[in-house]
């Protein structure tokens, strides 16, 4: 090792030679393998073995500078003193070969000289090394963990590498999309495997890649067992284009066979593609999960005109279409809603039932977006009519302060009734007394002009019916 040491640091000259030769090294070997891992390097554990080496080229350079350096760093005789073979010149003191007039320092012998200061430096100039290849590498560092691992098993030959680089995509704290990483997604829609461009898809959606929403669209009518991913993934884009080409596919036949999908598409964009969603309900007998999203889609778009759609889809046999017609009308906010919600309240059977958990399909770990919470039926059908400001709800509340619910739902009500109280005080619901009372007196206008036009019917019938309705007459000359 001394014999290495002499030849690489025995002389000012060697010293710069090494010190020039570790630098081409680690600069120039170390942009080779920076580009091969960026370009061509299709395996992910390989890659990890020529990151490593790159790290400890660094290290390397950084240990060979302060070496080359620790005369002028350290001390002026501190290269010679490294060099120096202490273990010889120890056991020629043990031996007596020293004469007694050699200046020899044990403890010297026994002490790593300038230790500290050496630690310092080395540490300082190896991150050194490490941090600039690294800037001199357009940030290599950070494009490796995001997105170059992702690129890298994009390269692999197995379809399922190639959908855990898509996973890598979304693993990232920082999700800023890149153009880089639009490139990468957009290559993986046109993969020959189902299942990586389903994964794509997902990745589209979840990092809204706008760029892709027209390849999606095309997926839907090119290859129809991925349309449901497709439009899924189209709705998550929030996007003007999105909305251009969802309006484009949600009449063809492959999205229409996917009317669940068909339906968080056009609720995930608040297309107000009303007579479609309608359609998707009313075809979706059978279909609990379409009759979902429909009425859920529907919700989304907070229109009062949808209230005769949302009252109806309480009667639906499916719970979870109950309370997303529930969750709809607290958005709408419309107080004729609050007669029907007070006799849906009075109607139901089983206090404990709780609306359940919907999660928006395709979506996987810290990515889910739930789309109905799960709350007591009771609570929510409350919650709905604290959005109606109804009058009659304060006489209501208190007649129905006792039936059995739970306490969320019972302190719920009793807030309710306090809050319309103060309104009541403050004069604030006779704006809506107001329109109740003209809208009764319409109505019953309306009635009695309907109960007249009927009378008048049924005399007009009375009188002209013998001689326009015929009859069949018996041998007796009896009517039947």
């Amino acid at each position: 090792m001394h014999s290495l040491g002499h030849q690489l640091f025995g002389s000012p000259m060697r010293r710069g030679i090494t010190l020039l030769l570790s630098l081409v090294v680690f600069y120039g070997g170390g942009r080779y393998i920076q580009d091969y891992i960026q370009f061509t390097c299709a395996s992910a554990g390989l890659s990890f073995v020529l990151l490593a080496t790159w790290v400890a080229l660094g290290i390397g350079c950084g240990l060979i500078t302060t070496i080359c350096l620790g005369n002028y760093l350290i001390g002026p005789t501190y290269i010679e003193e490294l060099l120096t073979d202490e273990m010889a010149a120890l056991d020629a003191r043990l031996s007596g070969d020293t004469q007694p007039e050699d200046d020899f320092d044990d403890l010297a012998v026994l002490r790593p000289p300038t230790g500290a200061q050496f630690a310092i430096f080395f540490l300082l100039f190896a991150m050194g090394h490490v941090v600039t290849g690294n800037s001199l590498g357009d940030g290599f560092m950070q494009r490796y963990m995001h997105p170059g691992l992702a690129v890298i098993k994009l390269r692999s030959a197995d379809p399922a590498e190639r959908r855990a680089g898509l996973d890598n995509l979304t693993h990232s704290l920082d999700l800023t999309v890149t153009p880089e990483m639009e490139t990468i997604v957009l290559g993986a829609l046109n993969d020959p495997d189902d299942g990586v461009v389903g994964r794509a898809a997902h990745v589209a959606g979840i990092l809204r890649i706008a760029s892709t929403a027209d390849r999606l669209g095309d997926i839907v009518s090119e290859r129809p067992a991925l349309a449901y991913h497709s439009m899924i993934a189209l709705g998550l884009l929030d996007d003007e284009r999105a909305r251009v080409v969802a309006r484009r596919i949600k009449s063809l036949p492959e999205a229409v066979e996917e009317p669940e999908a068909l339906a968080f598409m056009l609720g995930l964009l608040k297309e107000p593609a009303i007579r479609d969603l309608k359609q998707i309900y009313a075809r979706a007998a059978q279909n609990e999960k379409a009759r979902f999203a429909a009425v859920w889609a529907l919700a989304q778009l907070t229109d009062s005109r949808l209230l005769p759609d949302l009252l109806g889809a309480l009667e639906d046999s499916d719970l979870a279409v109950q309370c997303a017609a529930l969750e709809g009308l607290v958005a709408i906010k419309q107080t004729a809603s609050a007669p029907p919600l007070m006799k849906f309240f009075e109607d139901v059977k089983e206090i404990d039932a709780t609306c359940p958990t919907v999660i928006l399909p395709m979506q996987k770990d810290e990515h889910q977006r739930v789309l109905l919470k799960p709350r007591r039926k009771m609570f929510s059908i409350i919650r709905a009519l604290a959005a109606t400001d109804h009058p009659d709800l304060i006489l209501w509340l208190e007649l129905n302060q006792n039936r059995p619910q739970h306490g969320k739902t019972k302190e719920l009500m009793r807030r309710l009734w306090e809050k319309l109280n103060k309104k009541n005080d403050r004069g604030d619901l006779e704006g809506i007394k107001r329109r109740l009372k003209q809208k009764q007196l319409l109505e019953a206008a309306a009635s009695q002009r309907d109960g007249g036009r009927q009378t008048e019917n049924s005399d007009a019938t009375q009188s002209t019916g013998p001689a326009t309705t015929p009859s069949k007459v018996d041998s007796k000359g009896a009517r039947e």
